[in-house]
């Protein structure tokens, strides 16, 4: 695996992360919290390499 790619996958988890906790310390509730994980998630492996 390359550095680039590397460096893709870490900023999409960590945005996952973020994203999920963040939904969650809001609305308490788990489907939306793991639903805005996976869409902030994919929308960082869609739009980061374009820009890396």
């Amino acid at each position: 695996m390359s550095l680039r790619w590397a460096l893709i996958l870490l900023a999409a988890v960590v945005a996952g992360l973020v994203a999920g906790l963040l939904t969650y310390a809001r609305s308490g509730d788990w489907p939306g919290s793991l639903m805005a994980a996976f869409g902030a998630s994919g929308a960082t492996l869609m739009g980061l390499p374009l820009l890396v």
